[in-house]
């Protein structure tokens, strides 16, 4: 990510996707590369893609997550539809302000694990249904371990992949993804 201008993420010898380390990073092609570049690595939600009060939403199993008014079209399609949430860490903040304003974008979580790094701070959390949920937010002192709070999600920048296959990205529109054959990505 810091050497190239550009790179190529490959899974199984295919090449998975083809990009700038910032392309790649901010708009994954499938599962496997939204996974693979950035530390800690992107959160991965199962959960259930429905249609409710006109909008799109992500139900998690404890929460549920009304998505960006721009993914109705595409993902309204996939209502009743198994899908994953992609959220990055540094994606999450414990307050409701700047681009983590929204509507209906929290997600309740259980406090594990408080890893201080200076000025930012990685929380370990999880809900009932997904235990293993990493936030990076900005440090602060009043968080302890067994804690219940709400992290409020950049709506921007969550992603929506299928379940099955190669995991594609459903929220990107126009993006090129590895030309050979869905058969061959799945090995």
């Amino acid at each position: 990510m810091t050497l190239g201008q550009r790179i190529v993420v490959m899974k199984d010898g295919l090449v998975q996707q083809v990009g700038t380390p910032l392309e790649v990073y901010n708009r994954p092609v499938n599962r496997f590369v939204g996974g693979f570049v950035g530390t800690p690595p992107m959160n991965m939600l199962n959960g259930r893609l429905l249609r409710q009060n006109e909008g799109i939403y992500f139900d998690e199993g404890t929460a549920r997550i009304r998505l960006p008014e721009h993914l109705k079209d595409v993902l309204g399609r996939r209502a009743g539809q198994e899908a994953i949430m992609g959220i990055r860490p540094e994606a999450m903040s414990l307050r409701a302000e700047g681009r983590f304003l929204g509507k209906e974008n929290v997600l309740p979580l259980k406090i594990r694990v408080i890893e201080p790094l200076g000025e930012k701070m990685d929380i370990y959390a999880g809900t009932q249904k997904h235990p293993h949920i990493v936030a990076r937010v900005d440090a602060e002192s009043s968080l302890e371990s067994g804690q219940n709070i709400s992290m409020y999600l950049d709506m921007a920048k969550v992603h929506i992949f299928e379940s099955g296959g190669a995991g594609e990205n459903l929220s990107l529109t126009n993006h090129i993804t590895n030309p050979a054959p869905s058969s061959q990505r799945d090995n």
